[in-house]
Order: C-alpha cells, then structure tokens, then sequence
C-alpha cells in the first residue's frame, strides 16, 4: 500500500488530560516494532495521533486493530487526535474505519 500521497491531516478537538500517543510516519511491516513500543506505552486515558502516518500497510492496520479490540475488551477506549489522509485512505480501502474507531477524514 505504498503510494506517495501529499501529506494531509485532520485534527480531532484535544481531549483534557489526555496525552497523545503519536504513531510513527512509517506504520509498515518493516517497522512494525516501533508502532508496536508506542502502543504498548499507551495509558488508559491517552489518545491516538496519526497525524503524521506516511505509510501504513495490512500489518500495520492489524496492529491498531488488536489494540483497539484489547482496549475495548479492558473497558476504556482511545480518541484519535489528529489522522492524516493516508492512514484515512488506507483504513477505508481494507473497510477497517469501523474497527480502528477513525474519524471521517474532512
């Protein structure tokens, strides 16, 4: 899913008292362990920032996927503070919006 897409992003209204976990630019299989060691720090009330995803492929979308299914399974959820047009993209071409919880993409 590389493609070379003008970067665009989308910010969400910040949540109070929320740090945000931001994703790296590259969200790929080839770097999947550091977007695994970001999520793995993520606190209960902490919120997501895929603002600057540059690159995001099946393996990285599986991966947001499972965090979302085990924060849920725990009982809280996480925000999105900010998405960037490639993660919207990729999300909606292998019908994951739903699953990762992503905001429309404006």
């Amino acid at each position: 899913m590389q493609r070379n897409v003008a970067t665009e992003t989308h910010s969400t209204p910040k949540s109070e008292g929320r740090s945000a976990i931001a994703l790296p630019a590259d969200c790929t299989i080839g770097a999947i362990g550091v977007l695994h060691e970001r999520l793995r720090t993520a606190g209960r009330g902490d919120s997501l920032d895929g603002s600057t995803v540059q690159r995001i492929d099946t393996a990285g979308l599986k991966l947001l996927v499972a965090f979302m299914h085990e924060r849920r399974a725990a009982g809280s959820t996480i925000a999105w503070r900010g998405i960037s047009r490639v993660l919207s993209e990729a999300a909606q071409k292998v019908g994951l919006v739903e699953a990762i919880r992503l905001p429309s993409f404006r």
